[in-house]
């Protein structure tokens, strides 16, 4: 078995894959955010990602999933509301 060793990329200075998912994060905080935030009432994976499909019929599969698990992270380290607090035009 022989490898290919001709680099990936020889870009390293943007290692990042999802690009759509980076162009419709701010809007998809705003509209997971009251679902995530809301302990009394926990919505399902499922039904996040049927609300990201809908609005954002363009992204993949795993796109929605890289970008609920984003969201999610943002709220576990408590940075999820100065991100919807710092979108633009919302002052």
């Amino acid at each position: 078995m022989t490898q290919d060793s001709t680099p990936l990329s020889t870009d390293w200075s943007e290692r990042r894959v999802h690009h759509k998912v980076r162009e419709v994060f701010t809007q998809a905080c705003a509209l997971l955010a009251p679902h995530i935030l809301n302990t009394e009432a926990p919505v399902s994976a499922l039904t996040l990602a049927r609300m990201v499909r809908n609005h954002f019929s363009d992204l993949s599969d795993a796109e929605i999933h890289v970008l609920i698990t984003a969201v999610v992270r943002m709220r576990e380290e408590q940075r999820l509301q100065a991100i919807l607090e710092s979108k633009p035009g919302k002052r």
